[in-house]
């Protein structure tokens, strides 16, 4: 009977006849459902969740059960995208997660990020559900799937809905591949993932991490194999690295990479650059004072959609343009402002409001496609 549920009225209606009744007492109760798809396709549960017409209730999203599927296949971040925007929680099986379970390996790192930015609650389970217990126990299987989840976990706040994952790089070998430029990642929030990223990328050699909070800092050590130290000044000397990556609160970032410049370090910044105009114009200054590249890491112009738009733009494509808009759609709760000390939000770390960090990605989409405005209102 499997997927026979999206199809089959009679069937359909036979189910929900049995279930109505606890439904019913769910719903008086305040209770919020959540329903699996195990032994049922997530259509099949979209389509009960539909009929019952309770918007609380969601999906329990059993994510290797529908991996498998054409929609998956067809497009990967649009089934994921879809997955996450009715899920309540999310079960992770070994089946699919862990190597020699017998499954594609699922890119967890990709679900639970957009999990995270669809604002999915929670919580995230591992079901080991193991396959051989012969050749590993319950235990130790069930170890290897949190591990999986721990490495796959979100380590910054929750980006804007549908932006899934980045440009995979596995595949690309860079020229010098062979003599890689040596980085430091400091601040390990955003810098966690990062610094995967850089472990991750041909041409890239990850020689350090830091961070003021040690457990965050043994983390990342842990992860990508490189020693940390919780004070950025510790490893200027180290003629092994060559950029300084600086992803902390933002109105810290002029001061550690002036650090880094006077140093002879390269510098890029997460944006923004900074939390005032007097301190990027500092930081300009430095770099050309030291003959170093400076850079804000605006990534998002480097997605296949948006170059796709500016091309069509440049082209003349759409004419003459007469405006552009761009909306942002995303999550913040009050622990995210109280988070790490507070600092987001602050005039003084943070720039003071929505355009200087929550937007800013979205400002500088606009900027790149359409060009920079002649006049500000």
């Amino acid at each position: 009977m499997k997927g026979e549920l999206a199809v089959r009225p009679d069937e359909f209606q036979k189910v929900l006849d049995i279930f109505r009744p606890l439904a019913d007492r769910a719903r008086g109760a305040g209770l919020i459902l959540a329903f699996e798809n195990c032994g049922v396709t997530p259509w099949e549960v979209f389509a009960v969740l539909d009929a019952l017409d309770v918007p609380q209730w969601g999906l329990a999203w059993d994510v290797i059960n529908a991996w498998s599927s054409e929609e998956r296949r067809r497009d990967e971040d649009a089934f994921i995208q879809r997955m996450a925007a009715r899920s309540k929680l999310v079960h992770i099986k070994a089946r699919g997660a862990v190597e020699g379970c017998g499954e594609e390996l699922v890119p967890y790192d990709k679900v639970l990020r957009q999990c995270h930015n669809a604002g999915v609650p929670g919580p995230v389970s591992a079901e080991t559900h193991n396959p051989d217990l012969v050749k590993v126990s319950q235990v130790a299987l069930s170890e290897d799937v949190v591990r999986v989840i721990q490495r796959a976990w979100p380590s910054a706040a929750p980006g804007a809905v549908g932006l899934v994952a980045g440009t995979t790089v596995e595949s690309v070998t860079r020229p010098w591949a062979d003599d890689p430029v040596g980085f430091l990642v400091v601040g390990l929030g955003m810098g966690h993932g990062r610094s995967k990223e850089i472990v991750e990328t041909s041409g890239c050699r990850l020689i350090g991490v830091t961070d003021v909070r040690e457990d965050r800092a043994r983390r990342t050590t842990e992860e990508c194999g490189v020693p940390y130290k919780t004070d950025f000044r510790q490893w200027l000397d180290d003629d092994e690295i060559e950029v300084v990556f600086v992803l902390t609160e933002t109105g810290r970032h002029a001061e550690i990479g002036i650090g880094a410049l006077e140093a002879g370090k390269h510098v890029i910044t997460t944006k923004p650059m900074e939390a005032t105009l007097d301190a990027c114009d500092e930081l300009v200054r430095v770099t050309e004072a030291s003959n170093r590249l400076l850079a804000a890491d605006f990534n998002r112009r480097f997605t296949t959609q948006l170059i796709t738009l500016k091309e069509v733009i440049s082209a003349g494509k759409f004419g003459r343009l007469l405006n552009g808009t761009n909306a942002l759609k995303i999550c913040r709760t009050m622990d995210y402002f109280r988070s790490n000390g507070g600092w987001r939000g602050t005039r003084r770390w943070d720039g003071g409001g929505v355009f200087s960090n929550q937007s800013i990605h979205h400002i500088d989409m606009l900027v790149f496609a359409l060009g920079v405005p002649d006049q500000v209102r």
